[in-house]
Parts: C-alpha cells; structure tokens; sequence
C-alpha cells in the first residue's frame, strides 16, 4: 500500500485464487491507499467471461502471468514460487540473461518487490531465488 501512493496508482490488479486474501487485500487497498482493485473476472463480461469460466484454474493463472509481466510494477510474496518466478522474468527482461541476480531483502529492482522474511538464508529463501531457473 506504500508503494502504491507513493506511486499515484489509483489501480491494482490482483491475481489470486485465494478469495478470503483477496477480500483482505481489497478492504486494505481501499482503506490505506483509496486505491480500486480488478481481477480477470472484473475485466470481462458476456462470452469472455464465460469462456475464462470455463478454463481450468491452472490455465486462468496463465492469464494473470501475462497480465503480471507486462505491468508497471509487481509485488509478490516470498512463500510464492508464482511470484517469485514473475518478478525474476521481469527483472530479466530489462537487461538481459546476464543481468546481475535480484537481490534478496532490498527494496527490489524498481520493476517488483517480493515480500517475505529473508532472515535465513537456508530457511527457505535459498530455494526459491538461487533455485528458481529465469
């Protein structure tokens, strides 16, 4: 939600499969940013929708992966290797294969920020960035 006004976004999308998250999100984006929120469900209507209804919900989270590389800025969680994964391609994209490693535990690469505890590097961290292939 800092990221958000300090950024001017009065828009997010999410992407989650998680519904008692995804009302926990948009009661804090509403409260602490005056920011409105859509997901792929807010953005169709009529025979879109109903055929993104009919997709399996591994094929509807192909969706949101485009939708989230192809964004402004992306926050993700730790725990997630979803997350994870999209913010190393979009770190990628910007320099290339050889891009130096995003670092863990910062504030990110001004493209996305991951969320989550980094205080353990063998705890469960290591997995997900030294582990993760781009």
């Amino acid at each position: 939600m800092k990221q958000a006004r300090k950024r001017g976004y009065q828009t997010a999308y999410l992407a989650t499969g998680n519904m008692t998250e995804a009302d926990k999100f948009i009661d804090a984006a509403i409260e602490m940013a005056q920011m409105k929120v859509v997901t792929k469900m807010d953005l169709l209507s009529d025979e879109d929708l109903d055929e993104l209804e009919s997709l399996s919900w591994d094929q509807q989270g192909l969706i949101d992966y485009v939708v989230l590389l192809g964004s402004e800025f992306f926050l993700g969680v730790q725990p997630s290797s979803f997350s994870v994964h999209v913010a190393m391609k979009r770190h990628l994209k910007t320099g290339g294969l050889y891009t130096r490693p995003y670092k863990t535990g910062t504030e990110g690469d001004g493209l996305s920020y991951i969320v989550g505890k980094y205080d353990k590097y063998w705890a469960g961290w290591l997995f997900l960035w030294d582990g993760m292939w781009p």
